[in-house]
């Protein structure tokens, strides 16, 4: 019973230890999980309806729909207007 327990435990910490190793390799490649792009600078970013999804949307401009009949005014830029999107620590942002 005891040497189960200890290939299971051995078992367990090599599949934990590669699930770390895996997404600091992701965080470290400029990829998001499921391979899209990381933005680098404001240009990079959009709002507005997703391209697939049809919901209102902040990221990379190629996932943005801007010839969308819905650009989610509101959503994107702020009842009042205030609000700018723009690239912040390789992630689109809003704010103001």
């Amino acid at each position: 019973m005891k040497k189960e327990m200890i290939i299971f435990l051995i078992v367990l910490g090599v599949i934990i230890v590669g699930v770390v190793v895996f997404f600091l390799f992701d965080l470290m490649s400029g990829v998001y999980p499921g391979g899209i792009l990381r933005c680098t600078e404001d240009s990079d970013c959009a709002c507005g309806a997703h391209i697939n999804t049809g919901e209102c949307f902040i990221g990379l401009k190629e996932l943005v729909n801007i010839d969308s009949v819905k650009q989610c005014p509101d959503f994107c830029s702020g009842i009042e207007g205030n609000l700018v999107v723009r690239c912040e620590n390789n992630r689109c942002i809003i704010s103001e």
